[in-house]
């Protein structure tokens, strides 16, 4: 087992479009490789953008047509991991959901390949990765967290049980069974075993707690700056 595990959190901001919120997460990834980092954590709804200061048109009774188009723009930034609604849990994880065909009778990637470029990511960088991102599936979007270990992968995520008063206008509440969390005796990192513990509501108290305590058993914590 390691001494030490290095953790890192990306004080990074949404980008104007995914393709470049994606290619800032990987040169952030890049210098958190070269700094030795193991484990680096990005903010809530990183991939996609937290809604911060919208309306998207919406009085009680009513919505108007800007807000419409805006709430629109909203969902299409959203990014598709190929899960369904209801949440496929270890069928998703384990990439056993069918898949299309493509034009030349090849099959399809699940999703908009958002997984696969985080993947590929981790893979190259060879750097623990836990991202908020907005996901999108069906008709909904979900405020969701993504684990992805070098070597295998994705390996878990969670959505957001509870979103917070006005922030239900954009994000769904997902059923009970959508939270794919990491398998705890399979997932390690460095040697060292890992367990993912989260609180599954909005309570500070609680997530200070968790962050306190993670900071002691998992090692160091860095405040790693991004562009």
């Amino acid at each position: 087992m390691p001494q030490k595990l290095i953790i890192a959190v990306a004080q990074s901001r949404t980008r104007s479009t995914r393709s470049e919120t994606l290619w800032v997460l990987e040169s952030t990834c890049r210098k958190a490789a070269a700094s030795g980092i193991d484990f680096l954590l990005f903010p809530e709804a990183y991939i996609g953008g937290y809604p911060r200061s919208c309306s998207f048109g919406s009085v009680v009774g009513s919505r108007h047509d800007v807000g419409r188009e805006q709430y629109l723009q909203y969902f299409k930034a959203a990014v598709d991991l190929g899960d369904t609604p209801a949440g496929a849990g270890s069928d998703w994880v384990d990439r056993k959901l069918p898949l299309g065909k493509n034009a030349d009778g090849g099959d399809q990637v699940r999703g908009d390949g958002t997984r696969e470029d985080l993947e590929r990511i981790a893979r190259e960088t060879g750097v623990f990765l836990v991202i908020g991102l907005v996901e999108r599936a069906g008709g909904s979007l979900y405020c969701a967290a993504v684990y992805v270990e070098p070597r295998r992968g994705i390996i878990g995520k969670r959505r957001k049980v509870m979103p917070v008063s006005i922030a239900m206008l954009s994000i769904n509440l997902p059923s009970l069974n959508t939270d794919s969390a990491p398998d705890r005796q399979r997932t390690s990192c460095m040697g060292a075993r890992l367990a993912r513990h989260s609180p599954s509501c909005d309570d500070r108290d609680q997530r200070r707690q968790v962050n306190h305590c993670c900071s002691h058993l998992l090692g160091e914590l860095y405040a790693f700056a991004a562009p």
